[in-house]
């Protein structure tokens, strides 16, 4: 597996040019930064329907202060996303179980 950090002296080195804050994680250091304490779940009521259907249910985090709540998406539209850690993500099989719920998701008309 690839390493993801830097060795310690020149993990230090960035930090200092930079005023970065770093710190050790497993063998390697990193870039650390704060992070906001989460204010609400988006979707909440939605995850909470598939674990009662026994779907298999992933609530990720971001980092975007924009987060916004999908009314209703399609398979095609979804894997045409792109995230920061790299998608886009290939939900065909992942999201198999979750495809019947969807319509479930929306709130009214959009």
């Amino acid at each position: 597996m690839a390493s993801c950090g830097y060795p310690e002296d020149i993990a230090h080195a960035i930090a200092a040019k930079n005023g970065w804050q770093v710190r050790r994680d497993g063998a390697d250091w990193r870039r650390v930064v704060p992070s906001p304490l989460p204010q609400r779940v988006v979707e909440l009521d939605v995850a909470e329907l598939l674990l009662q259907n026994e779907a298999t249910v992933v609530l990720a985090d971001f980092g975007t202060p924009s987060a916004r709540a999908l009314g209703a998406i399609s398979v095609g539209e979804l894997e045409a996303l792109s995230f920061p850690s790299g998608g886009p993500i290939r939900p065909r099989s992942s999201f198999s179980s979750c495809r019947r719920n969807i319509p479930t998701t929306r709130r009214g008309s959009r």
